[in-house]
């Protein structure tokens, strides 16, 4: 199984993919080979998202409860 990072609307109340990357000029979803890479990223953005927050670059930090993992 292949695995995405998705994160919610409140305002449609629903989870979409925007970890994308860019190929030819269109946006590709980031797809992880295995939950545990996946984990493994989201877990690197939220720490760089704490870090940019403590430093003013961002003016709310993300949350986890933002984020899921889905299979696809």
């Amino acid at each position: 199984m292949k695995y995405i990072i998705e994160t919610y609307f409140a305002v449609s109340d629903t989870w979409e993919n925007t970890y994308m990357e860019t190929e030819y000029g269109r946006p590709k979803p980031i797809i992880f080979d295995n939950k545990s890479d996946a984990e493994h990223e989201l877990n690197l953005m939220l720490e760089q998202s704490g870090y940019d927050y403590e430093h003013g670059y961002i003016d709310h930090p993300m949350h986890a409860n933002d984020y899921r993992i889905k299979g696809v």
